[in-house]
């Protein structure tokens, strides 16, 4: 009767065991290339996730896009299949001003970033030909690995780059071949509470959208990936 009964253990043991490695090998076989369906599944429960918090943050304007600061609360880190980051960027008065969730597949160079302000969505879907990015649903091109945006299915007219440079005080963002702004560096600052912005030119509101496509970007991804 107790050989029987230890036998039942074993049993149960291996089918949870063999249970567990196969719900693992599906995720990572999920997560490694995903496809469409899958993508837009974990952009659609980003957006729920910061839709539920979006009445938090900040209305934005341009009086308040100057006090956006280097700084975010802590952030949630799951590793689990595949990283996901969430994470909140704050004003200098330490309110939330930008919230962001991220997912990192298993593939090198394939990732997807959603990010929110009071008043505009950004998409993020890291690929190896580059990052592709979608304001409020609308394409607004793609974003090669030399810091070039390129418009989706128009004709290049229009220069819009980030020069990305860790040693550099700043990193400079071009608009309609203008630099707008810099990015500041927070490992080059010894400031407290370190605003992100030094705005050179006024904007239009188009120009602004361009300019936080790539400002936006380029912090959550220095959070993300320190």
């Amino acid at each position: 009767m107790i050989q029987v009964i230890i036998r039942l253990i074993i049993l149960v043991a291996m089918i949870g065991f063999i249970s567990f490695a196969a719900r693992r090998l599906f995720s990572m076989i999920k997560n490694y290339q995903p496809n469409k369906k899958n993508v837009k599944k974990d952009v659609d429960n980003f957006r729920l996730g910061l839709a539920a918090r979006n009445q938090d943050l900040v209305p934005w304007n341009k009086e308040e896009m100057e006090l956006l600061s280097l700084n975010e609360v802590e952030q949630k880190i799951n590793k689990r299949g595949a990283k996901t980051v969430e994470g909140t960027l704050l004003s200098i008065y330490q309110e939330p001003m930008i919230q962001y969730s991220y997912k990192k597949y298993v593939q090198q160079n394939n990732a997807v970033l959603v990010a929110k302000t009071s008043n505009r969505e950004y998409i993020y879907r890291v690929r190896k030909k580059g990052i592709q990015i979608y304001m409020n649903n609308e394409p607004l091109g793609l974003l090669r690995t030399n810091g070039v945006l390129f418009q989706t299915n128009k004709s290049y007219t229009q220069f819009r780059q980030i020069k990305s440079d860790k040693q550099e005080f700043s990193t400079p963002i071009l608009v309609d071949n203008k630099e707008k702004g810099n990015l500041l560096n927070p490992d080059k600052t010894d400031k407290e509470v370190p605003r992100a912005f030094e705005l050179l030119a006024p904007m239009q509101k188009r120009e602004e959208d361009y300019f936080l496509s790539l400002a936006i970007l380029e912090l959550a991804m220095r959070n993300i990936t320190k």
